[in-house]
């Protein structure tokens, strides 16, 4: 990092702590930025969002790639994503390591677990390249996608989380295209951590904030019940992890007085799909991606008829998943 960034992201931790800021990861984050670089320049390009749905996981299968993974092995003969079995999980409770390619078991892996709403957490295993691609650049293609321009400010994202497990850290961004990555814990059953959280925020003024929806309703009800409290407004509010009701957006927006972004995507693969400015549906990614719509016999329903949303994904090298029965409905 230049000096003067790296003064003012000392600064950061002084005035803002404690946050922590792990050096090893950051530094290993720092060797892979030509990747991450590469991969946000393709992405900006168009490449992912016009014409290429699904490319990608095609030729993983058309490549044979998918016999590398133990959990495709007696899966030889199939040709497309369309002719494998349905995965929920259930199958990853029984066996996440047989969905990790072999040459991969004795690299250097991160495990991420999944929320548990629907049982035991599951464990998900990440490359470095797709860790550090969810951590630095999700963000940054949402509000790509949502035309929200960024202003140069010294924080690019404060990321709130009610995660007790979690610890407060903050991070430069390894690509030193944007202003510093942090996260933020909130306990929505105490309003003196709302309080905290909402003074950083107003002092630091993030370009982006990322909650859930249930941390958008404190926030809601902590502003309507103290409406001449100092609140930081970010150009981006990105809305995740749960169902974001029409209602709740609605609040939101009048009483922060925020644009509310909407995205989808899982633990198990990353970020599928967000808003653009118009907010007229979420726009499915790139093409590691191919999203289908299925009923419960698992047969595929026509388009805009609800039924259950199946993802095949194969951004996460570590964790290529086939035919991913997700337990969450919509529409195509």
């Amino acid at each position: 990092m230049p000096i003067e960034p790296a003064r003012a992201f000392a600064g950061l931790l002084r005035d803002h702590g404690p946050l922590d800021f792990d050096v090893e990861e950051w530094f290993l984050a720092f060797k892979l930025a030509p990747v991450l670089k590469e991969r946000f320049r393709c992405w900006m390009s168009g490449a992912g969002l016009i014409g290429a749905h699904g490319q990608a996981v095609e030729a993983f299968i058309r490549e044979e790639r998918h016999r590398e993974v133990p959990a495709y092995k007696n899966h030889r003969d199939c040709k497309s994503s369309s002719q494998f079995p349905f995965l929920d999980k259930q199958d990853l409770r029984a066996g996440g390591q047989k969905f990790v390619p072999e040459a991969l078991l004795s690299t250097q892996l991160w495990v991420k677990s999944t929320s548990g709403t629907t049982g035991r957490p599951v464990p998900i295993y990440y490359s470095p390249e797709f860790h550090f691609e969810s951590f630095f650049l999700t963000v940054r293609k949402i509000a790509a996608l949502a035309a929200a321009s960024y202003d140069g400010r010294e924080v690019y994202c404060a990321a709130i989380t009610d995660n007790r497990e979690c610890k407060p850290f903050a991070y430069p961004d390894p690509c030193r295209q944007v202003g510093h990555f942090l996260q933020t814990i909130l306990d929505g059953t105490d309003s003196e951590s709302t309080r905290r959280v909402l003074d950083s925020l107003a002092d630091l003024r993030p370009f982006c904030v990322t909650v859930k929806p249930s941390i958008l309703e404190v926030l809601v009800e902590y502003r309507r019940n103290r409406p001449d409290r100092n609140f930081h407004r970010p150009p981006v509010l990105v809305c995740s992890g749960a169902n974001l009701t029409d209602a709740l957006r609605q609040n939101a927006e009048a009483i922060l007085g925020v644009p509310v972004c909407n995205a989808y995507g899982l633990t198990e693969c990353g970020i599928i799909a967000s808003e653009c400015e118009f907010h007229a549906g979420l726009h499915i990614w790139d093409p590691d991606v191919v999203v289908t719509i299925v009923d419960e016999s698992g047969a595929c329903v026509p388009e805009s008829v609800a039924g259950e949303i199946v993802v095949s994904s194969v951004r996460n090298a570590a964790f290529p998943l086939l035919r991913y029965r997700t337990g969450d409905l919509g529409t195509l």
